[in-house]
């Protein structure tokens, strides 16, 4: 299946804005986002946004939408979450 190709090519990652640039955090196939290591690449930096996609289909991995959320206005950032799912 095509989707699955793609999502086990590009694993769930969290992207943050930075000016022109994005940082992105990534988790391992199949597992959510830990919410330190969004607080650790937050301390790096000030972004504008914070996006995740907190339900990824294939393996039904839900992103621990609230506490990256908190991190994300913490840190001044607006924060857009992708929650479509089939």
């Amino acid at each position: 299946m095509v989707v699955r190709e793609v999502a086990r090519q590009n694993p769930p990652q969290v992207g943050f804005v930075k000016h022109d640039h994005v940082i992105q955090t990534f988790a391992a196939w199949g597992q959510p986002i830990a919410a330190d290591d969004v607080e650790a690449a937050l301390s790096k930096c000030k972004p504008k946004l914070v996006a995740i996609v907190h339900a990824e289909t294939s393996t039904a991995v839900l992103q621990p939408r609230e506490e990256i959320g908190k991190l994300a206005h913490a840190a001044g950032a607006l924060f857009l979450v992708d929650a479509m799912t089939m």
